[in-house]
């Protein structure tokens, strides 16, 4: 959303049509959304290293806590870590 001045160009990029929506939808500078609009999953990446990430994951709201929760359980069941 970075290139996004007013909030009625989300409009006629369509981006109404797909979020919410079933599915998932990754959106770069999601603070550029409108104070009404609430994210469900934030995802933070940090540099860990040359070829290393670190992936924060933070809840907006019910659904995004019900994410994290099913994103650790297949985690775990991979035999990843905490």
């Amino acid at each position: 959303l970075y290139r996004i001045d007013h909030a009625d160009e989300l409009i006629e990029m369509g981006m109404d049509e797909f979020l919410p929506g079933r599915g998932v939808a990754v959106v770069e500078w999601a603070e550029r959304l409108s104070a009404g609009e609430t994210a469900t999953l934030s995802v933070h990446f940090e540099h860990a290293g040359e070829d290393a990430r670190r992936l924060t994951f933070a809840p907006g709201n019910g659904t995004g806590v019900r994410l994290i929760e099913q994103l650790r359980r297949s985690w775990q069941q991979r035999g990843g870590g905490q």
